[in-house]
């Protein structure tokens, strides 16, 4: 029957030696599966086709709670991956017409999946943001009556040239933070900064930065995003920082994700 056609969902690669006792429900409270291929263990639930063939992701591409949901679920299994050892996740939609798709999807890009795997070995991703505490609304330019348009322009551009001048002293603080961050990971990434709808917080966001961390050096990762949190605070500046998270910004491998017909 048609509507009973699957897709399989890979969720991404772990190393074999890692052991997850207790998976959790993956996409759509789908159950997860592991299956060995060649160096790499596969993590992979099967889902209905009608609901996530590519059609199904164009009707919902705005769909904020649809798409909330699925990356939930998707999230949920890399975590309790990452728990238990290396992980290469996958970027969603990672959907294969059956096994032997994935199979040779895998197959096919054995080299930077095992590159990837080597650079993740002993690591995880920790996110940090930074939000501006001073921002203000537009300049009150009417605050006094202007008494003529000469004196508004003039008033007006003297403003402006202090927002500027703030911003980028915002700037080089928030570059600064970011290199003593820099300084106890092995790789780093600026992302651009997400909006209020995004971020959820009313704050503007000033940096969205990611760092790959040695599993050993945690404790010095954290001891450092206290010492920048604190220095952040003196600069009006709030901190928020999380993980460890899979390595999304340093071995996803968006070559390797497909969306893939029925075998």
């Amino acid at each position: 029957m048609p509507g009973n056609r699957e897709l399989i969902h890979a969720y991404g690669v772990m190393d074999p030696s890692a052991d997850v006792p207790d998976w959790p429900p993956g996409v759509v409270d789908a159950p997860v599966e592991v299956t060995a291929f060649d160096q790499v263990v596969a993590m992979t639930s099967a889902l209905p086709a009608d609901e996530f063939e590519p059609a199904a992701w164009e009707r919902h591409a705005d769909d904020a709670s649809w798409l909330g949901s699925v990356a939930a679920g998707h999230h949920r299994v890399l975590q309790a991956a990452i728990a238990a050892g290396d992980v290469v996740p996958f970027r969603l939609p990672s959907l294969y017409g059956d096994h032997e798709a994935l199979r040779r999807a895998l197959s096919d890009h054995a080299g930077s999946i095992a590159e990837a795997m080597e650079r993740v070995r002993g690591r995880v991703e920790w996110a940090v943001k930074l939000y501006r505490s001073d921002e203000s609304g537009e300049p009150d330019t009417d605050s006094e009556s202007a008494r003529t348009g000469s004196d508004y322009l003039i008033g007006r551009s003297r403003q402006m040239q202090a927002r500027a001048e703030a911003d980028a002293l915002v700037e080089d603080r928030v570059r600064s933070l970011y290199d003593r961050l820099r300084e106890t990971s092995v790789a780093a990434v600026r992302n651009p900064p997400q909006d209020r709808l995004l971020s959820g917080r009313s704050e503007p966001m000033v940096l969205n930065a990611a760092f790959l961390v040695e599993r050993t050096g945690l404790a010095d990762c954290q001891a450092r995003i206290d010492e920048v949190a604190q220095q952040a605070r003196s600069f009006s500046l709030l901190t928020e920082a999380s993980g460890p998270w899979p390595a999304y910004n340093f071995a996803s491998l968006a070559s390797a994700d497909t969306v893939a017909g029925p075998a």
